[in-house]
């Protein structure tokens, strides 16, 4: 598809993701939203000051969505453990693939085309169609759903790249 410009219309109704670092006043809109949907983690409040601390030390990567100046949901990923500690988007813009963007940034940044990810459970319509394409192991027993590639998939695609001799990301396989 040829790269088409938007007008400032288009813009205005599009969603667009930002990598955000410490400092960046739109932590605080982050909080806010990340306080009200998963407050089913112990001591909240604690873990979001230590998330910050870890962006500020690049061991955390915080993303968000944004429908023009508002903040509709975001991501985090611990590039170190390959995983999407959490994703979450706000319900008037569920059904519109904000979330699938976003997993597909953090598969981007991670390097791996499956990264266990969690999420609160009210968002799995927005994973369905992946767990069943991708046959990912599903587990919502816990205060948080977790998508998980399931045993011998965590590979990341240079890994693939190196074993199959191929130029671009791999077909799903499993390893050993």
């Amino acid at each position: 598809m040829p790269y088409v410009r938007l007008n400032a219309k288009e813009k205005q109704n599009s969603i667009a993701i930002e990598q955000i670092f410490a400092g960046d006043p739109v932590i605080d809109e982050v909080k806010a939203i990340l306080m009200s949907s998963e407050g089913v983690r112990e001591d909240i409040e604690i873990w979001f000051d230590i998330l910050i601390e870890q962006v500020a030390r690049a061991e955390r990567q915080l993303f968000v969505a944004k429908f023009g100046r508002l903040v509709v949901g975001y991501m985090i990923l611990k590039p170190q453990d390959r995983k999407i500690s959490s994703i979450f988007i706000e319900r008037a813009q569920r059904g519109k693939r904000v979330a699938e963007a976003l997993y597909g940034m953090g598969v981007v940044s991670l390097g791996t085309p499956y990264p266990y990810t969690a999420f609160v459970h009210d968002m799995i319509d927005e994973f369905r169609s992946l767990i069943k394409v991708n046959r990912l192991v599903f587990d919502d027993t816990g205060p948080l759903c977790v998508l998980n590639p399931g045993d011998g998939m965590q590979e990341t695609w240079g890994e693939a790249i190196a074993d199959s001799g191929a130029k671009s990301a791999p077909a799903r396989r499993k390893t050993g």
